[in-house]
């Protein structure tokens, strides 16, 4: 892996002036695998992934991931998409995991979840993963700057706080169940606070 790395980290190099349109084309008039990476890490770390699927659309996210996860770089892109996040391209999961607890422990990872786009947790597939992830890994005070910097990231939280089904999997936040102690519950006041953020 050490020599792929090297390829890698020299082909980032290459394509390090490249301005979004000409690394975005890039990536279709490459062969080699290790540009291709490049190419994916550097759109990715740079917020671009949007353009990148407008232009090859969910097949070719896809593919460049499984390309970058192959070659262990696929941290990045899966930070700018953790909706994308499975048991097979997130490592260190514990024994048993699921393609959900791999998106948690992406988001987790996430330095400022404020910037999460839209396209991502309102993915009609894995988009509550993300949100439940959101919930589950964020303070107090980076959900007060997420209903004052991103309103539709915060509506989404809030819809998600409105459904008891969806707050039932939220398991770090919970409390035994004061009516009945063989069952646990949402902890509410972690839930009133988030719910109640003004924006």
């Amino acid at each position: 892996m050490g020599q792929q790395q090297q390829k890698i980290d020299a082909e980032q190099k290459s394509v390090a002036g490249f301005s979004r349109d000409q690394l975005i084309a890039d990536y279709g008039a490459s062969f080699a695998p290790e540009r291709k990476v490049a190419i994916m890490r550097r759109v990715a770390q740079e917020g671009w992934m949007k353009q990148f699927g407008e232009k090859y659309h969910d097949t070719g996210v896809k593919s460049g991931l499984d390309l970058a996860t192959r070659y262990g770089a696929q941290g990045p892109i899966l930070e700018e998409m953790p909706h994308l996040a499975t048991t097979e391209n997130v490592s260190n999961l514990p024994e048993g995991a699921t393609n959900p607890d791999a998106i948690n422990a992406v988001v987790k990872r996430i330095k400022d979840r404020t910037k999460i786009r839209k396209e991502v947790y309102r993915d009609p597939t894995s988009g509550n993963d993300v949100v439940r992830g959101i919930l589950m890994n964020t303070s107090i005070d980076e959900l007060t700057r997420i209903a004052r910097t991103n309103a539709e990231l915060h509506t989404a939280l809030r819809e998600f706080i409105d459904d008891e089904s969806k707050m039932d999997t939220l398991k770090p936040q919970r409390i035994p169940d004061p009516a009945d102690p063989t069952r646990e519950i949402a902890d509410p006041k972690r839930i009133s606070e988030a719910k109640y953020i003004k924006t």
